[in-house]
């Protein structure tokens, strides 16, 4: 998967939970103990470290 979808997917759930919560749930997943705030796609890097999965790029 390149890291673009798996971003836009990563964002989707953040959002989605966010709006449930009613707080901004970013920095509360498994991966975002992995994040290194990247400029460019930083939860699908972070999944990806905690994932071990290889590295897709875009």
């Amino acid at each position: 998967m390149k890291n673009s979808v798996r971003q836009a997917k990563l964002d989707k759930q953040k959002w989605m939970l966010s709006e449930q919560t009613g707080k901004d749930m970013c920095g509360t997943f498994p991966h975002c103990a992995k994040c290194k705030h990247e400029a460019q796609y930083p939860c699908a890097k972070a999944y990806i470290r905690t994932h071990r999965i290889a590295e897709d790029k875009d």
